[in-house]
């Protein structure tokens, strides 16, 4: 089956996928470095403002490096069942991925597999990155563990629409059989 070329305009390739733009890609980024300035004002306390807003400004553009590693989750995971993956659409929530249109119903071990891609890899980071931060101190390692393992349990949450509707649902599927 032939991949069709993305329909947005293309930011760059990563594992063979393009990463796709859409109109709510700045307003996707802006939220992200809001985010890290808010972190960096509530567990710095002590730090100057200007001191601060740069480590805010960290902490964001980590908090778009923990959503990219989620997608490069999915992006490893699909690569182990059919179909793959066709693009990765930036959207103000994260980045979607996009997958071919079916004829057939997809069997739920597919859906699952992609599905716990993502998380898992989440945790894996966060965890290393966490005893990394044990060892070598310091609180930029410290935030990308914890960013890590919270889009992990945020994406497990059984919600439509996420990971953990799909891994929710598919679960129930199988133990309900």
């Amino acid at each position: 089956m032939s991949q069709s070329a993305p329909s947005r305009p293309v930011m760059f390739t990563l594992l063979g996928l393009p990463w796709t733009r859409t109109a709510q890609t700045i307003p996707f980024v802006l939220t992200r470095l809001a985010l890290g300035l808010i972190a960096a004002w509530l567990l710095l306390p002590l730090e100057t403002p200007v001191v601060r807003v740069i480590w805010g400004l960290v902490y964001g553009l980590l908090i778009i490096g923990v959503q990219v590693i989620h997608t490069v989750g999915h992006i490893l995971s699909s690569k182990r069942v059919s179909p793959p993956m066709r693009e990765v659409r930036s959207l103000m929530i994260g980045f979607a991925t996009l997958y071919p249109r079916e004829a057939a119903p997809l069997p739920g071990s597919v859906h699952l597999t992609r599905s716990l891609g993502g998380p898992i890899i989440n945790v894996l980071v966060g965890i290393a990155a966490l005893i990394l931060s044990a060892i070598l101190g310091g609180h930029v390692l410290g935030f990308f563990g914890a960013a890590n393992i919270l889009l992990a349990l945020a994406a497990l949450l059984p919600l439509p629409m996420i990971d953990g509707g799909v891994i929710w649902r598919e679960l129930g599927n199988y133990l309900g059989d």
